[in-house]
């Protein structure tokens, strides 16, 4: 099955979501509204616009103490700031999303958010720490699995598995 955004549309009803979401007093799906918003002009290399509308939906989220939600958007806004080149900012947003995590008992985003400090380990060429980070986000969703969610499993390997072949470990 082939898939295709139409980001330009999408962005068109997040606003209108956002605005209608707003008059009913809704923080909740104004947040959300806010978030796929930041989430599309990113698609779109619209960056200043992601930033702003994330930290917007953080601001929301904040307000209405949905943490789930607010370390989603540090997430995104992690993934928007590597993609800027800006490894220590995206550091900065990731270790945010961790502890959001962390304090909401967010198991799943805490594995999600362990593997992706070892990614960005590997492009900051820090393969030691990259190599700690992914073996963690491994036996976490190792855990997650014994409960019934297997969703992780696969990509942690992958990435584990695409370091070493980095390092040169090829054993």
């Amino acid at each position: 099955k082939i898939r295709v955004s139409n980001t330009d549309t999408a962005l068109v009803l997040f606003k209108e979501s956002a605005i209608l979401s707003e008059a009913l007093n809704n923080a909740l799906l104004e947040g959300r509204a806010y978030s796929f918003m930041g989430i599309c002009h990113g698609m779109l290399n619209q960056f200043a616009e992601a930033i702003a509308t994330t930290n917007k939906a953080i601001e929301i989220f904040k307000k209405i103490n949905h943490l789930t939600y607010q370390g989603s958007s540090y997430n995104n806004l992690a993934i928007i700031y590597k993609r800027l080149g800006d490894l220590e900012k995206s550091l900065e947003m990731q270790l945010l999303a961790g502890e959001t995590y962390d304090k909401d008992g967010y198991e799943l985003g805490s594995a999600r958010v362990i593997n992706n400090l070892g990614s960005l380990f590997k492009s900051m060429d820090d393969f030691d720490k990259a190599e700690v980070y992914y073996i963690k986000a491994r036996a976490l969703y190792n855990k997650l699995s014994e409960k019934g969610d297997s969703t992780g499993i696969a990509s942690s390997r992958l990435n584990l598995g695409l370091l070493y072949a980095s390092m040169g470990k090829l054993e």
